[in-house]
């Protein structure tokens, strides 16, 4: 009897340890699914931030392109002052003779 009672321990024992290595690969199979969902979250986020800083930097590229045509396209008021008065340039072959001067009234 003491032969069958060794036996039995022993298969008992075997059965418990396949089934703690049975649990422990559960759990560790659900801590591997775990970390690796919170590193695509994660990833995520980066990428968002990552895009956001792009979208703003390029806003404000934006901006300021917009600000030099404004600048480009705009007429000097000096220029638009002598269309009115019907001034214009010299032309090419007038001659101009500055003899006198004229002082300005004050």
């Amino acid at each position: 009897m003491t032969g069958l009672r060794i036996r039995t321990r022993r298969t008992n024992t075997g059965w418990a340890v396949l089934g703690i290595a049975f649990a422990m690969s559960i759990v560790t199979a659900a801590g591997v699914f775990h970390v690796w969902n919170a590193q695509q979250n994660l990833a995520l986020r980066r990428a968002i931030w990552k895009e956001l800083g792009t979208s703003r930097a390029l806003e404000n590229e934006r901006t300021l392109l917009r600000q030099e045509q404004a600048r480009i396209m705009a007429v000097p008021r000096a220029t638009v002052k002598a269309q009115v008065m019907g001034l214009r340039p010299p032309r090419a072959d007038q001659v101009i003779q500055a003899d006198e001067i004229e002082e300005a009234a004050p």
